[in-house]
C-alpha cells in the first residue's frame, strides 16, 4: 500500500515543482520587463475613398475601333491579324482604288508645291 501512495506522490510532487519553478521564472522576466521595453503605436485617422464593386467587364480606354467603309472599295487588304499588338502608325489595312490611288497621287503632288513655294519664300527672304 506505501508504495503504491509513493508511485502516485512523487509524480504528483514533481510536476507541482516544476509548476512552481516555471510561474517564478515567467513572473521575474515580467517584472524585469520597463517601460522602454513596451512597444507603442501611434495611430493616425485617414480618409479612405469610397469605392463600389460593381460585377462586369474592364475595357481599356485607349483603345480605338475602326471600321471597313465599303463605299471606297470592296477590295482590301489586311497586314495584321486579330488579336495582334499594333504600334501607333502601323497600316492596319488598305484599300485598293483606282480613285483613291489618284486622290493620293493628287496631295503629292500640292505637297510637293508647297515645298517649293516654301523654298522660294525662304530665299527671297534670304535676299532682303
Amino acid at each position: 500500500m506505501k508504495k503504491r501512495i509513493l508511485m502516485v506522490a512523487v509524480p504528483f510532487c514533481l510536476i507541482i515543482s516544476l509548476l512552481v519553478v516555471s510561474l517564478t521564472v515567467f513572473s521575474n522576466d515580467r517584472a524585469s520587463s520597463s517601460a522602454a521595453d513596451i512597444p507603442y503605436y501611434k495611430v493616425e485617422s485617414k480618409k479612405l475613398k469610397k469605392t463600389m464593386l460593381v460585377p462586369g467587364v474592364v475595357k481599356e480606354n485607349h483603345k480605338e475601333h475602326y471600321y471597313l467603309d465599303s463605299t471606297i472599295s470592296n477590295k482590301v487588304t489586311f497586314n495584321v491579324n486579330l488579336d495582334d499588338d499594333v504600334k501607333k502608325g502601323q497600316l492596319l489595312y488598305s484599300y485598293e482604288s483606282p480613285e483613291l490611288q489618284s486622290e493620293v497621287n493628287s496631295i503629292e503632288l500640292q505637297i510637293e508645291k508647297m515645298n517649293l513655294e516654301y523654298n522660294e519664300l525662304l530665299n527671297k527672304k534670304d535676299e532682303l
